[in-house]
């Protein structure tokens, strides 16, 4: 278990963003300015209007290589598990073997959760986004933000509607929802260790970049 050693305003800028813990097979990790494909403002517009389009009732953190893709990742901040982690100075826990092993205790070890996530917003052409699409939604529900032209081919969007993903598409002035996948459920009906697991490391991404919120 970790601990927080900083204070919110002391947290590691962006530029240094590196998770380093074990992971498992893939690190999340801050990408560089050159591979975001689209200017932070119009993203960050983008992916509010977004998550306003899909009623996912969350804030988007920062872009983060996951699953090989892009992705902005959209949580919603968890008052009393926030509260907690801090009054008992209980930083991210990015630790895969961790989890399994709390797993099979029933997570009866395990501190309150900071945030939930309510979704994934996967960024470039459909095509190259639906393996991500998959590997994601076992965690949270999808949805692909592409750009509105060229227009996205219909044989993806039939294959994105069968498996349960969302596709939203943008331009400089506007967003539109081309498909709603509906509701999301988890696996087996379970919340499985991944998606705590990455609850964890976007609790991480938040804190290094700024923003984790300073009181709620």
């Amino acid at each position: 278990m970790t601990h927080i050693h900083a204070r919110h305003s002391d947290v590691i800028g962006t530029e240094s963003a590196l998770l380093a813990a074990r992971q498992g097979k893939e690190t999340l990790r801050l990408p560089s300015g050159t591979r975001i494909t689209r200017a932070h403002d119009d993203l960050e517009k983008a992916a509010a209007e977004s998550v306003r389009l899909l009623r996912w009732s969350g804030v988007a953190l920062p872009c983060v290589w996951l699953a090989d893709a892009l992705v902005v990742p959209i949580v919603r901040w968890n008052e009393h598990g926030w509260r907690t982690r801090r009054a008992r100075n209980v930083g991210p826990i990015v630790d895969r073997a961790w989890w399994l092993a709390s797993a099979d205790a029933s997570y009866g070890d395990a501190p309150d959760a900071p945030l939930d996530i309510r979704g994934f917003l996967v960024l470039g052409a459909l095509h190259r986004s639906r393996a991500a699409l998959g590997r994601l939604r076992t965690t949270a529900p999808v949805a692909a933000l592409i750009p509105s032209l060229p227009a996205p081919d219909a044989l993806e969007l039939i294959r994105c509607d069968y498996y349960g993903y969302s596709v939203v598409a943008a331009t400089d002035t506007k967003v539109e929802l081309v498909l709603n996948a509906g509701t999301w459920e988890p696996p087996d009906g379970q919340v499985h260790f991944q998606r705590k697991l990455r609850e964890e490391q976007l609790f991480e991404v938040a804190l290094r970049s700024g923003q984790a919120p300073i009181s709620l």
